[in-house]
């Protein structure tokens, strides 16, 4: 199937992704990541940073739900 969007399309913009450690957050994160974006993307389950960071996304483990974190 062709692609949708340019590759090249978010080069040398940056994105935040909430909800990046799984479903849609973290298929939302790949795709800016898979079309140049510079993401960095948080999720509430420190394990998932790891895939994040396989992906090329700087993980940053927190819940944004909570005020403390």
């Amino acid at each position: 199937m062709p692609a949708t969007f340019q590759p090249d399309l978010f080069n040398g913009q940056r994105v935040l992704v909430t909800g990046a450690g799984s479903g849609i957050g973290a298929a939302i994160a790949r795709a800016f990541a898979d079309h140049g974006a510079q993401v960095c993307g948080t999720c509430s389950a420190p394990e998932r940073a790891g895939r994040l960071a396989e992906w090329g996304i700087e993980a940053i483990a927190c819940d944004v739900r909570n005020d403390v974190d």
